[in-house]
């Protein structure tokens, strides 16, 4: 038989949120390690929805991991491997079955992966196996940002402009994809079938890879597929399909899929605890990728319908309608997937330091504008890095002032402090572990939240009667993302008019939102609630109708994320329940019917929350 000390000897690097070849320090490392020592680089991927449990990815997020890791197995050359299961138990399973001698990762600051960690790294070090963690996903190591005082900050300006820029550590300079990477790597199926190459004729189906290992560390040799004792045993799963991450089903059901929400959210006039503060159940929402500007397409499409016969023609222009959905969602869906990954990142980059930088200080308000970066999702999967933006969105700008005195540029420096505020949210998510679930302010803790289940549903559903509140909420269920400056509006809609608790608004962008992220997400709903760190006060509250007006002016992202008000003159597009009857018929509007009546009153809401705010014990 075939001993364990006759194997090749392995490095594994484990990706988790750092789906990229460059800019990759602990990849980096651990390739230099496997070419030095003429060992084999295995490169894997554990999905650990058992230790993330309440954590595990929302819908959209799985949708976009499944896209994002299928990009990285195709830069490593197909020798990505896939495991599904508890984390510690399936690394300890390989070193059992497998000669590995390191095992290197980067650092995910979530709590729970800390913790996890910790446990991982104890039980591997007692089996003699080097272990190695990497920063590669922040500028500044968060435990190492303190105040003088030697305390963790909370708030951004002194954060970032002193613990960060004035502390003297500048961010790492991005490094290159590791040179001769491609010759070390292997698979778990190279490793079988180089293990199984010189079967024993009294063993023609099977062989144990450890001698010192069970019967359930077998491999099948006939197809070069493990036995499915051994895919238990170390949870291996051999294609990316296999780890389940696209949902499926029909997402063009609203009632089916809002009732599945309901039953699992539990509404109650109470402050939410840790456990009833869990996750949505995930959507099934494989298709909300693929609904952006669909309904611009079949407006076209149905004008023809009014110029048509209403019997047999009709049938024909709705077959049309269909074929137009069709060949929209296909073709919107195939152009989101091939931005996925680490060179449709550096695309983005690309095109945002090209035409969005220039006026991104005041152009990041409105959300029509491509004044933003769109790399959120990106950032959070590891797909760049955040040193590889820095950079070179500094170096962009240097090209462009060559030879001035004044470098300054203020929508640089906006930008970055962007970047800074993701620092301040792992910052905070780091030293204060409880982010997610437990309102930073004390004063909180007993909070009258009303929790109204029927305007909680009417604000996810985008159905709140304020146009831009159902402009931002649409935008976020059809593409899996929404503008920073909509985020706030919903999130203080949601919160301060409707008084009902943040953990909600957190859960529903958890389940929604491509670039869901813990710190960040937590971190932003905090703030916005006014129950966080460096909070927005208590007696700021979005107007919704004011911020319309004043950041999307000419209607066009209301228009195109509420298709029902298309018509409708501006005057009357921010409040359209004070249009006269006569401009709603002309616009083809029925208040209840085609579009909502406001939910609830913004003054006297307004008024309310002041009231409730103020009443806090300071």
């Amino acid at each position: 038989m075939c001993s364990k000390n006759r194997q090749e000897s392995l490095v594994i690097y484990w990706f988790r949120q750092d789906l990229r070849l460059s800019d990759h320090p602990g990849l980096t490392k651990a390739v230099d390690l496997a070419l030095a020592n003429n060992r084999k680089l295995l490169p894997i991927y554990i999905l650990d929805d058992e230790n993330a449990q309440t954590y595990r990815l929302g819908g959209a997020s799985r949708w976009w991991l499944h896209y994002s890791l299928g990009s990285l197995a195709t830069s490593l050359k197909g020798n990505l491997n896939y495991f599904s299961g508890n984390a510690e138990k399936i690394l300890c399973s390989l070193v059992k079955t497998f000669d590995i001698s390191a095992v290197y990762w980067t650092i995910a600051y979530e709590p729970w992966r800390l913790q996890r960690d910790l446990a991982i790294k104890a039980a591997l070090i007692k089996q003699k196996v080097e272990i190695k963690v990497f920063n590669g996903s922040l500028l500044w190591e968060p435990s190492r940002i303190l105040s003088q005082s030697n305390q963790p900050y909370k708030v951004f300006t002194p954060f970032y402009r002193k613990g960060c820029l004035a502390s003297g550590v500048e961010p790492r300079k991005p490094i290159a994809i590791p040179a001769n990477f491609e010759k070390t790597l292997t698979s778990i199926k190279s490793l079988i079938q180089q293990s199984n190459s010189d079967l024993p004729q009294s063993h023609p189906n099977t062989r144990n890879i450890n001698p010192n290992s069970t019967q359930s560390n077998r491999i099948v040799t006939t197809d070069g597929r493990l036995d499915r004792t051994l895919d238990r045993t170390i949870g291996y799963v051999e294609s990316l399909e296999n780890l389940r991450l696209l949902p499926t089903g029909s997402t063009k059901n609203w009632g089916k899929i809002f009732a599945s929400v309901e039953k699992h959210t539990s509404l109650s006039n109470t402050t939410l605890t840790k456990k009833q503060s869990s996750l949505l159940t995930p959507l099934l929402a494989e298709e909300q990728i693929a609904n952006v500007d669909k309904n611009s397409d079949r407006r076209l499409a149905e004008e023809q319908i009014a110029n048509v016969d209403k019997n047999s023609d009709r049938r024909l222009a709705e077959e049309q309608i269909a074929n137009v959905d069709k060949n929209s969602d296909r073709r919107l869906a195939e152009e989101q997937i091939a931005k996925i990954g680490e060179t449709g990142a550096k695309k983005v980059l690309t095109q945002f330091l090209k035409i969005g930088l220039s006026d991104y200080k005041a152009g990041r308000n409105y959300p029509i504008r491509a004044n933003v970066s769109r790399l959120s999702p990106h950032l959070h999967f590891g797909e760049i890095s955040p040193n590889h933006v820095w950079y070179t969105a500094k170096s962009s700008i240097s090209k462009k002032k060559s030879g001035q005195k004044n470098q300054f540029d203020e929508n640089l420096d906006h930008f970055c402090s962007e970047l800074g505020w993701r620092e301040f949210s792992y910052h905070l998510l780091y030293h204060f572990p409880t982010l997610p679930y437990e309102s930073l302010q004390v004063k909180f803790k007993n909070f009258p939240w009303l929790n109204d289940k029927t305007q909680l549903k009417r604000w996810q559903r985008g159905q709140t009667g304020y146009p831009i509140v159902d402009a931002g909420m649409r935008e976020l269920w059809q593409t899996g993302y929404m503008h920073n400056r909509l985020r706030m509006i919903v999130g203080s809609f949601l919160v301060k008019n409707l008084l009902i608790d943040w953990r909600y608004g957190r859960d529903w962008f958890w389940e929604c939102l491509f670039d869901a992220d813990l710190a960040n997400n937590s971190a932003g709903w905090q703030w916005i609630a006014g129950c966080g760190a460096d909070t927005a006060p208590s007696y700021r509250i979005f107007n919704p109708i004011l911020q319309g007006t004043k950041f999307d002016p000419d209607g066009a992202y209301i228009k195109k994320y509420v298709p029902e008000l298309t018509n409708l003159p501006i005057k009357y597009l921010f409040t359209p329940w004070e249009a006269p009857l006569t401009v709603l018929t002309e616009a083809g509007i029925e208040l209840d019917k085609t579009y909502p009546r406001p939910i609830i009153d913004i003054k006297s809401s307004r008024n309310r929350a002041l009231q409730v705010f103020s009443s806090l014990k300071k």
